[in-house]
């Protein structure tokens, strides 16, 4: 491949710069486009002043043989001033080219969801290979495949006579970025100034205009539903869901029922969570830890003892207690309690009287 060739001098594309850079105003980060501004539709519809072409710019450059470069997006605006010493590839994306979804291919991030205006470098939540193209003036079939198809190999292309309204899909996201970049307020065989955006699904729904990576994601969404409404649904809603699919993928379903490789994934999910969790050694219970230990012999019943009316204690031991005590002992009966003889009383004749009288 013969290096790649300079589209413009530095001091033009500086130049370029500057006006398109507006003054003042803040650089909006997330949506790529500068704020605070009031909007100047003069220069909205101004025809590009440079434009890629793909036969005679491709060329190697100092990035060709870096597999970590991406394409350079000045060479598909048709105006990279460095040549054979840029560090990005100067060269149409293929479909062997692979590029993560979270950038496009010019390395620029993209954002999870589309812009309102379907502008910039898109989102990574919706695969998207379709463009709209607006303001095209005596729109035909074969002349937006000569202009678009120079981007890369197409899909289809849907054209919208009466509205100079067309939709280009490619077979690859890359090229549909790349040609995104290449062809806005560009003009085709007259003087229009093309609006090229990516396609809403909306849209294309009216037209009826069908993306297959759209659609894709689209099912995939509506399956994950109804699997997830599946535990909590009736068979006859269940049934109203499935008749909104497409025959593939409910044809897939009714295979996956007939093999029984839908319960047998259906019971590995319930075997996986009834799977007892890591826990940390505790000490065992009182219980457990018997187990372990030989077993002994049971032990001796005790002779059942005679029940005891309880009687008052006269001291800080109750009387049955020491009573029960004494039979252990020595086994014998409890003694009968003897009763204290009593004391005799002492008479009036036996009354001493330390005064003596005479």
């Amino acid at each position: 491949m013969a290096p790649a060739r300079q589209q413009i001098d530095k001091a033009t594309l500086e130049k370029h710069l500057r006006e398109k850079q507006p003054e003042g105003g803040t650089f909006n980060i997330w949506h790529s486009r500068y704020s605070g501004l009031k909007p100047d539709f003069s220069k909205k519809y101004e025809k590009a002043k440079f434009r890629c072409h793909a036969a005679k710019d491709t060329g190697s450059t100092s990035g060709t043989h870096n597999p970590n470069a991406f394409f350079c997006v000045y060479f598909a605006k048709g105006m990279c001033a460095l040549g054979a010493n840029c560090a990005m590839w100067h060269r149409v994306p293929t479909l062997d080219d692979e590029v993560e979804t979270t950038v496009d291919c010019f390395g620029r991030d993209k954002h999870s969801d589309f812009r309102q205006d379907m502008g910039g470098v898109g989102g990574f939540s919706t695969i998207n290979h379709t463009l709209y193209v607006g303001r095209i003036t005596n729109p035909t079939d074969e002349k937006l495949r000569r202009h678009f198809g120079e981007w890369g190999e197409l899909d289809r292309v849907h054209v919208l006579r009466n509205r100079g309204v067309a939709f280009v899909t490619y077979k690859s996201r890359l090229n549909a970025e790349f040609a995104k970049e290449a062809m806005m307020h560009q003009s085709l065989d007259n003087k229009e100034v093309l609006n090229v955006r990516w396609a809403t699904e909306k849209q294309m729904q009216e037209e009826g205009v069908t993306d297959p990576t759209l659609e894709s994601d689209a099912m995939q969404k509506k399956m994950a539903m109804v699997e997830r409404t599946r535990m909590h649904q009736p068979e006859s809603q269940l049934q109203e869901y499935e008749s909104d699919l497409p025959a593939e993928f409910t044809s897939q379903k009714r295979t996956l029922e007939d093999t029984g490789l839908d319960d047998i994934k259906r019971q590995k999910r319930i075997q996986d969570l009834d799977e007892p969790q890591w826990q940390p050694d505790l000490p065992e219970p009182y219980e457990h830890s018997q187990a372990h230990l030989p077993s002994l012999p049971p032990p001796r019943p005790m002779p059942p003892q005679p029940s005891s009316a309880p009687s008052s204690s006269t001291g800080l031991i109750p009387q049955n207690v020491l009573q029960s005590l004494k039979q252990l002992s020595g086994n014998r009966p409890p003694s009968k309690a003897t009763k204290p003889t009593p004391v005799a009383a002492l008479g009036l004749a036996d009354y001493g009287s330390d005064s003596e009288s005479d």
